[in-house]
């Protein structure tokens, strides 16, 4: 019984330092967060009504971070496509990709001339190239122009937003499906299943939502 109260004592002091807190280190690390309020805490099956010092009740909060790594990201798929194009210029871009890896994002851009296919490895924060890779090929393939990268970031922007607290970007990729250029989003949740995201690129249409 001591053990409990002991225990129960600890989460309470725990809580409340968190709540008075968390202003502070906010105004510090200056991240991004949501905050979720109405949560409640248990204790060996029994709920808890945390109370302050003076008796006031004190509402209990979890914070998410919402893909503070993609939100760092510096270059755009614009300005990855422009990179790309300097290594590569007499060729025509067929796809984009933004992927993370392990918390940071990485870009894929694939190219095509009448030979060869080529790929491009660049860091989303720095514009730095990573790694290229180049292949023989006689597939026949289909390019798109850098102005039809204009909606990207907004789009990705809003399904991140759409789907709320602990929505994270796990990748995006556009290529030339059936004809029409389409960005397809997928997005992590903390809180159940992964979303899959279908955007006509030149429209801004939304053609799926998995």
């Amino acid at each position: 019984m001591k053990k409990s109260s002991k225990y129960l004592v600890l989460s309470i002091a725990i809580i409340i330092m968190l709540c008075t807190a968390f202003p502070v280190m906010a105004n510090v690390f200056k991240e991004q967060i949501t905050v979720s309020k109405g949560i409640n805490v248990y204790l060996d099956g029994v709920k808890l009504n945390p109370i302050d010092a003076y008796g006031n009740p004190v509402e209990v909060f979890a914070y998410a971070d919402i893909s503070v790594a993609y939100q760092k990201i510096s270059i755009t798929a614009t300005e990855a496509f422009d990179i790309y194009m300097e290594r590569y210029p007499n060729t025509q871009v067929k796809e984009i990709e933004l992927d993370s890896r392990n918390n940071v994002f990485v870009y894929k851009v694939e190219g095509f001339d009448e030979s060869k296919v080529y790929k491009v490895y660049i860091d989303a924060d720095t514009g730095n190239i990573l790694n290229t890779e180049e292949k023989l090929s006689r597939d026949r393939h289909r390019g798109f122009s850098k102005d039809n990268l204009n909606k990207v970031e907004e789009l990705v922007n809003m399904a991140i937003a759409a789907e709320g607290i602990g929505a994270r970007l796990d990748d995006w990729e556009i290529e030339i499906e059936n004809g029409v250029l389409v960005l397809e989003i997928e997005i992590d949740k903390i809180v159940g299943r992964d979303v899959k995201y279908k955007y006509n690129l030149e429209t801004g249409e939304l053609i799926l939502k998995d």
